[in-house]
Order: C-alpha cells, then sequence, then structure tokens
C-alpha cells in the first residue's frame, strides 16, 4: 500500500493535479488579495466622501450665521431709522403746531 501511494505521487499526472491544486489556491488567494483591495479602496473614498460633506455642513452653518448676524444688524439699523424718523417727524409737528399758533 505504501508503493502504491508512492508511486501515485511520482507519476506525472499527480504532479499535474498539484500544479493546478496550488494554481487554483493562488488564484483564490490573488482573488482575495484584490477584492480586500477595492474594500479598501472603497472604505477609503467613503471616508473622504464624509470628510468633504462634514467640511460643506460646517461652512454652510457658518455663512448661515454670518447671513443671521448681517440680518439681525440690518434690522437693528432699520429700527434705529425708524425710531430717528419718528423723533424727527414729532418735532418737526411741534414746531409746525408751534407756528400755526403763534400765526393764529
Amino acid at each position: 500500500m505504501g508503493q502504491a501511494k508512492q508511486a501515485k505521487n511520482d507519476s506525472p499526472l499527480h504532479e499535474q493535479c498539484t500544479t493546478i491544486s496550488s494554481s487554483n489556491q493562488n488564484e483564490n488567494f490573488v482573488e482575495i488579495e484584490k477584492e480586500k483591495t477595492i474594500a479598501l479602496i472603497n472604505a477609503w473614498e467613503e471616508n473622504e466622501k464624509a470628510k468633504a460633506q462634514t467640511k460643506a455642513y460646517k461652512e454652510l452653518c457658518s455663512i448661515e450665521t454670518w447671513e443671521n448676524n448681517m440680518k439681525t444688524s440690518l434690522e437693528l439699523d432699520l429700527k434705529k431709522m425708524e425710531v430717528y424718523y419718528y423723533i424727527v417727524s414729532i418735532h418737526d409737528e411741534k414746531q409746525n403746531h408751534k407756528k400755526l399758533c403763534i400765526s393764529i
């Protein structure tokens, strides 16, 4: 039985099968490494997209904050102008009323 096994291992057919078997293993290993590399690349791309989205979101928030500050500032300036106009109009009314009273 031992000689039959040894003769089986020495045959060219056995060598060819062994070569094919290791060739398949190498192909499987290469395929696994290729898939692993592709997975790493995809993960890196997703990470970069997430970083870019976060940066864009922060910039958008910053711009919205600036817009809100500018809007508040302009509303305050407009309110000051309205108060000033109201005071001036009251003052003018009083002067017109005095002039009217003096002329009567």
